[in-house]
């Protein structure tokens, strides 16, 4: 049977009990007035933690004059203990309380005295920071049409020096475009009305900046790693100069290789006549771990105690993300990158547009459709959509096989 039944039942016989109201009041036990003989507070809001513990030790005390009056803690006889108190106003439940503690299969055991609880808010989904957008001096722009065409200078002018009544040689300006092309990102949940229309207001938001989050992350992957296919804007990774900015981590890190390391980065950066106004380390936060830990030759000094005082590394800020891959070379090498944040172009054509679709229709992993308007389902799309680039090939670089922890 049920516990939907077995509340009937109950139910059923309490109102049959009640076409013989008088002489049930008269034959009450009196067990049931004896335990009852002093007035104590009644609880008033079941959501209140005082009055939760209150109905808790009043239910168990009426399980256990069931058991002792009816030989039993079934349904039926505890509603008729907790019936008795009502009439004579000892305790007061209210519906709420005698329908949650009435109506459950495991009464017999007192366990459906305790009514579940759940806790306001939701625990988060661990995700990577993000890295790259919110660096410091990062160039973002709006591109309103969905392709954005910046002027460039490809070679300059030249000046040379001259004689009296010799003529300047000519030089000529070579120009071009940077152009930066929305790609979309979209992120698409199903999710049952029930879950809608019952959880509570603070869960929703925080699913929904979950759902963000899980947008800004796939977003800084692309700013970092993106592969510039038609669909996806090409990252750090592969826009920098592949012949002259990228290195191999020196063999067996000291404080020694890991500075001179660093160093190869720096002059790749400085040395093509980058501007540096607001540099940039991303690395994942293990490697930040290390250089903030390491110490000098001697074992008492740190190497870096910049990085941990400031959260700066040879003058650059550090940006930490776990977006940047861990499992390189030989399954345990990672990678780092040293640039320039303002040669960062982030072009945005859609802020995060975030829609409920009611009634969805979409198809499930294996590609099967699912109609809402059958399945009581509602779905949460959330479309973004930018572009990145930099704006030199140079202005970054990159130290592979790290293997720095």
């Amino acid at each position: 049977m049920t516990a939907q039944e077995i509340a009937q039942k109950a139910i059923e016989a309490y109102k049959a009990a009640e076409a013989q109201k008088a002489t049930a009041q008269r034959s009450t036990p009196a067990i049931i007035r004896g335990l009852n003989d002093n007035k104590t507070e009644q609880p008033s809001d079941v959501s209140d933690v005082k009055s939760r513990q209150l109905v808790f030790a009043r239910m168990v005390r009426a399980a256990m004059v069931a058991k002792a009056v009816h030989g039993t803690m079934a349904p039926f006889a505890c509603r008729q203990v907790v019936e008795a108190w009502q009439k004579e106003k000892k305790h007061v439940f209210n519906e709420y309380i005698l329908e949650k503690a009435m109506t459950s299969d495991v009464l017999a055991s007192g366990g459906a005295f305790v009514t579940t609880e759940v806790a306001e808010g939701i625990i988060e989904l661990l995700q990577a920071a993000t890295a790259v957008r919110g660096t410091t001096g990062v160039d973002i722009r709006t591109n309103t049409t969905g392709s954005l065409k910046i002027k460039r200078l490809d070679s300059g002018a030249t000046a040379n020096w001259i004689g009296e009544a010799q003529s300047i040689t000519a030089s000529a300006l070579q120009t071009g475009y940077l152009e930066l092309t929305a790609k979309k990102l979209g992120l698409f949940v199903p999710m049952s009305n029930d879950l809608i229309r019952r959880q509570d207001a603070n869960i929703d938001v925080e699913i929904l900046n979950s759902l963000k989050t899980t947008m800004a992350v796939a977003e800084d992957t692309a700013f970092l790693r993106g592969t510039g296919t038609v669909y996806q804007p090409l990252g750090i990774y592969g826009a920098i100069d592949q012949t002259n900015n990228v290195f191999s981590m020196t063999a067996t890190p000291t404080v020694l290789t890991v500075t001179t390391d660093a160093n190869k980065l720096m002059n790749a950066v400085q040395e093509s006549n980058i501007p540096i106004i607001n540099p940039v380390w991303y690395m994942r936060p293990k490697i930040k771990n290390y250089l903030q830990t390491l110490r000098d030759t001697n074992g008492y000094n740190l190497a870096f105690p910049e990085i941990a005082a400031t959260g700066t590394w040879f003058g650059a800020e550090i940006r930490t993300t776990t977006s940047i891959p861990a499992n390189l070379g030989a399954g345990t090498a990672t990678e780092i990158y040293y640039g320039e944040a303002s040669a960062l172009i982030i072009a945005d054509c859609l802020n995060m547009s975030v829609t409920q679709v009611d009634n969805v229709t979409y198809l499930d992993a294996n590609n099967n459709a699912v109609y809402g308007s059958q399945t009581d389902e509602s779905a949460v799309r959330i479309i973004h959509e930018t572009d990145f680039a930099l704006r030199h090939n140079t202005a970054f670089a990159r130290l592979d096989g790290v293997t720095w922890a």
